[in-house]
């Protein structure tokens, strides 16, 4: 088996790190054997990699990092003979890979978006150098991203490498639309509360899709920074009644919660390759998603879902609308969603993947 330690900042139920726990979880069965280092805060998903059979370890005791927490991964490095070190998100991977460079042991990088907004600040620019100075290969988790880096020119390009994100698409039960007599339809979204999401566009967004569906309900999956301001947001349209906001949910919940949506909406001002999408598609949804990052590589415009442009409301409104009122559109477009994504973003071939870029790179040193 092939000793490898995830270190990534958190375990909050983001994408990077819902990503970290579904391919851990799977990639006993290639062949490796994982645990993972969180450098502070958030633990949600320590008990889901437990339950997994997955080693895992805080390097910080509080909220924030601790000034010992490259000590702390060194020790990890050296007391469970870890042969690789994958590095996930700025802080953690620069921890990592100063780790990674003070023990002799190799590294890979995952860059899980195509945009940052702080590119251009010094930890940023910093985790670039050291990814490209130490990193045996950088993973890119899509198309987009990939051509993100490479536009950038600050890696070479026989050293990135595309791994398309991924899900477990059997935790997924496809959805069987209905007409609603009296257009009581749930049109949902799960995000963290965070700018880049832009949920203040969906609640809009919504507010005019009932001036023709006047019981059609918003759903928010999700919490953040920004909850209080939504929630000014929400009253402002009159969406008090109409719109739940219901905050964190567990990972477990997160299927059952998709089959109650008619809709699923992505609203972002940017993204990766986003999973909550993959989810959504997995559980048979229609969707209505912003253009940006690498969403058009999982959304079909006209075929799965429909693309509109980020901050349009009357856009996603008149998308949402049409949806709503066809019904063997929403059941064709959900369908050929799940057919994609089991096709294309099953979580299998992902473990597959990395266990197979493990070795290539423990293979190079040899």
């Amino acid at each position: 088996m092939i000793r490898v330690v995830h270190v990534i900042n958190t375990l909050a139920p983001g994408g990077a790190e819902t990503l970290v726990a579904n391919l851990c979880a799977k990639l006993p069965g290639e062949g490796v054997q994982p645990a993972v280092a969180y450098l502070f805060g958030d633990a949600t998903l320590a008990a889901r990699l437990t339950e997994a059979g997955v080693h895992v370890e805080a390097l910080s005791s509080g909220e924030r990092p601790s000034p010992f927490a490259l000590c702390r991964l060194l020790q990890i490095i050296r007391t469970r003979k870890i042969q690789l070190v994958h590095a996930h998100l700025v802080y953690a991977g620069i921890t990592a890979k100063i780790a990674a460079r003070l023990s002799g042991t190799p590294v890979v990088m995952t860059r899980h978006s195509a945009f940052e907004p702080k590119a251009n600040t010094f930890f940023y620019r910093f985790d670039n150098w050291l990814t490209r100075r130490y990193a045996a290969r950088l993973v890119a988790v899509g198309e987009e991203v990939r051509a993100t880096i490479l536009k950038e020119r600050w890696m070479e390009p026989d050293r990135v490498v595309l791994h398309r994100n991924a899900i477990d698409v059997s935790e997924f039960r496809p959805k069987h639309h209905q007409p609603s007599p009296d257009g009581a339809y749930i049109v949902g979204t799960v995000g963290r509360m965070e700018a880049p999401k832009a949920q203040e566009v969906f609640l809009e967004a919504v507010a005019r899709v009932r001036a023709g569906y006047p019981n059609v309900k918003a759903v928010i999956a999700g919490d953040g920074r920004l909850r209080s301001h939504l929630e000014g947001v929400r009253s402002r349209l009159g969406l008090d009644t109409a719109a739940t906001f219901l905050g964190s949910v567990t990972r477990k919940d997160i299927p059952g919660l998709l089959n109650t949506f008619d809709v699923f909406v992505l609203s972002s001002d940017w993204e990766g390759l986003p999973l909550a999408l993959l989810e959504a598609a997995a559980s048979g949804l229609p969707v209505v998603a912003t253009d940006v990052g690498g969403v058009h590589e999982i959304v079909q415009n006209g075929k799965n879902g429909w693309l509109v442009e980020p901050g349009n409301v009357e856009q996603l409104a008149r998308r949402i609308g049409a949806l709503l009122s066809d019904v063997e559109m929403r059941e064709r477009f959900g369908r050929q969603a799940r057919a994609f994504v089991e096709a294309e973003f099953d979580i299998t071939r992902l473990a597959r993947e990395t266990a197979a870029l493990y070795r290539e790179v423990l293979n190079s040193r040899a």
